[in-house]
């Protein structure tokens, strides 16, 4: 399965980002394309946008494979065909798997008699990724049919559990399309980090099927379970998460398959991009926090999904809470959280939108003197109710400031209207001390684009760093960290030489 003739990649977040696997496509396309695939590569993603016509990350062409997509039509299939709007513009089909919601019912009683996959008490964030997973593998199926001889070896790689019932259809109706099974993190292990509950050293006393019964996703870990065991080939992405699924999935992974990073920028351009971006964060920090910001600022960033407690959060706002209690700097500190979460489309008019008619300069809401974008529910937002917890409100007498930005930045969000990489490249360190990351891929991006940073021990990407270099002395620190709770995890490294 090294190099086979024609490569499927189906994943929830193909033109769909919501989280890193969005990352982990698209970077790994160019390396791809210099193996051979430049036309023998497709992508097989979910029509969310199927209503709306506007999908930022897809462009139709409705010439592309004319006459397949008649042909599928027939089947019952509907699906667009265009190319994902990355650099590299790979080709894309979305696949619109609403019509199947009316035979859901004898698909997952199928299943059952077949799989054993036990998805009673699905709920509709379940029933919707297992359908599109059903679809995708139909879609494939009826593309290979169609244009793919039988003597073309074909390997289709479904990324996550939402994909899983694609391979259980390939297995039973198409076996002759390879499947790769690639889990980024178990279900259970989100599901007891996100509870608060130790895994890896507790791991052996969880029983899997009971576990999961007691945190709802019986569903969920029932498809991955059985996308695990009926792959051809099953992979995860580091030693980290290989020993939760032998333990939770009843599979050790056949091969662990790290994630890499390449960036679009050169050196020169990471320098420009640096100043430029800088700058800006420097404006806008003014901006936001209604008062002046030293130009040799500390900028600090930490970004990621919104999970508080497994990405750390939590811990960075406890330490910054530290830094202003000690008041031991007389340096400006401004972090930035980069973090999606539930706002309104429009942007906190500040000065810096140059909308005079909307300017409010004396706005006295303490969320307002933080928000780049209002949030839908600022009062039970865990960032917020954290930082007032350790009393960060910008006050200008305090010099540590807090930016929290809750959109995701691919250069329309009206205020920065920068991609993340080009605002990645103006920060002068970023803080990913995660409680559970099965790989985490935001610190090798940092790195990648010659941003320092931290990261911890219960990181995948950690934990390989560490099994390849040892303790590194520059560039990237690792802190230690426990899966146990303990009394005081907010500690700072002991020096700015170890940040």
């Amino acid at each position: 399965m090294n190099h086979h003739d024609f490569l499927i990649e189906i994943s929830w977040e193909v033109c769909h980002k919501i989280g890193g696997i969005y990352t982990v496509l698209g970077s790994k396309l160019p390396a791809l394309l210099r193996q051979g695939y430049a036309d023998n590569l497709l992508f097989i993603g979910p029509d969310v946008w199927k209503n709306t016509g506007s999908n930022p990350d897809f462009r139709e062409d409705r010439q592309l494979f004319r006459a397949w997509r008649e042909h599928a039509a027939q089947q019952g299939l509907r699906v667009k065909v265009g190319h994902w709007q990355l650099p590299e513009k790979p080709t894309a089909i979305l696949v619109d798997f609403t019509p199947y919601f009316h035979q859901k019912d004898d698909i997952f009683t199928h299943f059952w008699d077949k799989y054993r996959l036990d998805s009673i008490s699905g709920d509709w964030d379940y029933i919707e990724p297992a359908l599109f997973g059903y679809a995708a593998a139909q879609v494939a199926e009826s593309f290979a049919q169609f244009y793919l001889a039988d003597r073309i070896s074909i390997t289709a790689q479904f990324h996550e559990w939402m994909t899983g019932a694609g391979i259980l259809h390939l297995h039973e109706h198409a076996p002759y399309i390879a499947t790769i099974f690639t889990t980024h993190a178990t279900v259970l292990g989100r599901a007891l980090s996100a509870a608060q509950q130790p895994i890896y050293s507790h791991l052996e006393q969880y029983s899997p099927d009971i576990t999961a019964k007691e945190h709802g996703v019986t569903a969920k870990h029932s498809l991955e379970r059985a996308a695990a065991q009926n792959a051809d080939c099953f992979t995860t992405v580091s030693e980290l998460c290989a020993k939760e699924c032998a333990h939770f999935l009843g599979k050790r992974p056949d091969m662990i398959t790290p994630n890499g990073f390449e960036p679009h920028f050169s050196d020169s351009e990471i320098i420009r991009k640096h100043a430029e971006a800088r700058q800006q964060l420097l404006e806008v920090a003014a901006a936001v926090c209604q008062t002046e910001i030293a130009p040799n600022a500390l900028l600090l960033a930490t970004a990621g999904r919104y999970e508080y407690r497994n990405k750390g959060f939590d811990i960075i706002i406890q330490a910054l809470g530290q830094i202003v209690e000690k008041q031991q700097i007389n340096t400006d500190i401004v972090a930035f959280f980069l973090v999606p979460a539930a706002y309104t489309t429009t942007p906190i008019p500040y000065p810096l939108n140059k909308n005079k008619a909307q300017q409010d300069t004396t706005n006295t809401d303490t969320a307002a003197t933080i928000l780049t974008h209002h949030l839908q529910n600022p009062d039970t937002d865990p960032i917020l109710n954290g930082l007032e917890a350790q009393h960060l409100d910008n006050a200008p007498t305090k010099h540590v400031k807090v930016i929290f930005v809750p959109t995701y930045l691919k250069g329309n969000d009206g205020i920065f209207n920068r991609s993340y990489y080009d605002l990645l490249c103006g920060f002068d360190l970023t803080l990913f001390p995660s409680a559970y990351d099965p790989w985490g891929y935001t610190p090798l991006e940092s790195l990648a684009l010659h941003v320092p940073t931290l990261t911890t021990t219960m990181t995948g990407f950690g934990q390989w760093v560490m099994s390849k270099l040892g303790k590194p002395d520059s560039g990237i620190h690792i802190i230690e960290r426990s899966d146990e709770p303990t009394g005081d995890q907010a500690q700072l490294p002991p020096s700015k030489k170890a940040l």
